[in-house]
């Protein structure tokens, strides 16, 4: 997980400042070297936003009813990479739909944290080596008068 944190960290600040190892197309933009690459892409407004990654995990999908903002997700073939969405919905009720996620998948809460109104829930699988996990953090946009969702997700080592 520690490796995806990276990954998106560094995919957010090259594709901010830009750099002569990315490729453009249409609102994403494709970043890195050395086999290691992140793609970056960016929705519309709050009503028209961006199809989701087709790498998910069954336990990290799109919260029900959410707009996608952005999406930045790693080196084809992985399950790992970010999502950030808008929705209606309470934040409780957001993250109790991805802490039974992660319990059905078989994962347990390894963290969780109160940040005034905001929430960050962050569960995995115990052992070693390339575990899926997932880390859920959500926030109240009082300007828009929804919550902002953060996916960050690791499907684990690929198969």
């Amino acid at each position: 997980m520690k490796q995806m944190m990276v990954l998106v960290t560094t995919g957010l600040l090259v594709a901010a400042c830009g750099g002569d190892k990315n490729a453009a197309e249409g609102n994403s933009i494709t970043i890195g070297e050395g086999g290691e690459t992140a793609t970056v892409r960016v929705g519309g407004s709050d009503d028209n936003g961006i199809a989701p990654p087709a790498n998910l995990p069954d336990f990290a999908p799109i919260y029900p009813g959410a707009t996608i903002q952005s999406a930045i997700t790693g080196n084809e073939g992985e399950a790992k990479g970010m999502v950030t969405m808008l929705t209606d919905a309470k934040i409780a009720d957001i993250i109790a739909f991805y802490r039974d996620k992660g319990k059905a998948a078989g994962m347990t809460v390894s963290s969780e944290a109160a940040m005034g109104e905001a929430r960050m829930l962050t569960m995995n699988r115990s052992g070693a080596g390339e575990d899926p996990g997932l880390q859920i953090s959500v926030a109240p946009m009082d300007d828009v008068g929804k919550s902002l969702i953060s996916l960050i997700y690791d499907g684990g080592a690929p198969a």
